[in-house]
């Protein structure tokens, strides 16, 4: 639900400040292209590249920085992974 403060105006959220404002247009405009197109990139938006098995980039959508990033690296996946007994 959190993704919804950054599309629509309501009272349960708190008001957006500038980073979040320039996400939420992001986001609009990833939604719209997609709609308009069927296609996610489009101009003045961060490229969106398809997962692949080869490239297994995801698409970070954050105030900071939008652009492909390594999940399981981000993640930390190795670690836990290294937590969890083999069965």
């Amino acid at each position: 639900m959190i993704d919804l403060a950054h599309l629509f105006e309501n009272d349960l959220f708190e008001p957006l400040d500038a980073a979040q404002a320039g996400l939420s247009d992001t986001v609009t405009a990833y939604w719209s292209r997609f709609a308009a197109t069927g296609q996610m990139n489009g101009h003045d938006i961060p490229s969106w590249k398809p997962f692949t098995t080869r490239a297994t980039y995801v698409q970070r959508l954050a105030s900071d920085r939008t652009g492909p990033t390594d999940f399981a690296a981000d993640h930390h996946h190795a670690f836990r992974e290294a937590l969890t007994p083999s069965q």
